[in-house]
């Protein structure tokens, strides 16, 4: 049921979503539920359609255009009581370094969950081939 009403919130017009952001008390919502519709309805087929895992999360953000990233910086991480300084630096490096780092260490963690599949960068499969050949953690 709760996944049921976060995908209906998620996918609702916006004003229907930036009311429920008004009334989120988690920053990680608020800040969601403020983005454009074209980027809720990515993160419902990306994330929450395909499985969920943390993984999938990273995945999703760090393959996110730069404004939306910085956004979630800004308006979330730079505002908890300990900034993650790590996530903050990772969201803020260039497209080559996040893909890199999507395929040679969040991919593999993705695949030993059992979850498998293939990221927006369409680096899974490359992945799961790299470890198939002994090429796990590490190997690059």
């Amino acid at each position: 049921m709760a996944l049921s009403l976060t995908r209906s919130v998620l996918l609702a017009p916006t004003p229907v979503a930036r009311a429920a952001a008004a009334a989120s008390r988690e920053p990680e919502q608020r800040w969601m539920l403020s983005q454009p519709r074209a980027t809720r309805s990515a993160y419902v087929r990306e994330v929450l359609d395909a499985g969920e895992e943390p993984q999938r999360q990273e995945i999703w953000m760090l393959g996110q255009p730069d404004p939306v990233r910085e956004s979630y910086v800004r308006d979330v991480l730079q505002r908890a009581p300990e900034p993650p300084l790590d996530e903050m630096w990772m969201l803020r490096q260039s497209d080559p370094v996040r893909r890199s780092y999507v395929r040679e260490v969040v991919e593999p963690q993705l695949a030993r969950a059992g979850a498998g599949g293939e990221d927006r960068y369409g680096a899974g499969a490359e992945a799961e081939a790299c470890e198939a050949a002994g090429g796990g953690e590490g190997a690059g």
